[in-house]
């Protein structure tokens, strides 16, 4: 049987709260190594925070990347029919 090796150095946690709550200390470890907390955090293309209150960092990661889909779009029209 083999297991999923765990890669420690990409591996984050997201604690997930309330607007108002202050977010609580906890130390997360594996094999004497600890697992950073991260405040946003993109999982399967979808950007995610701690209080998921809004899709303002979701949005503007796909605005990025749509605005240079557009660059893209723009340099090769000259180039098609």
């Amino acid at each position: 049987m083999y297991l999923l090796p765990l890669n420690l150095d990409k591996t984050h946690y997201l604690q997930f709260r309330t607007k108002n709550s202050s977010p609580i200390d906890i130390k997360i470890s594996f094999n004497n190594k600890y697992i950073v907390n991260s405040s946003i955090m993109q999982v399967l293309r979808t950007v995610l925070d701690t209080t998921m209150s809004s899709w303002k960092n979701h949005i503007d990661k796909l605005m990025d990347k749509l605005s240079e889909a557009c660059c893209a779009i723009r340099a090769v029209k000259p180039l098609i029919t």
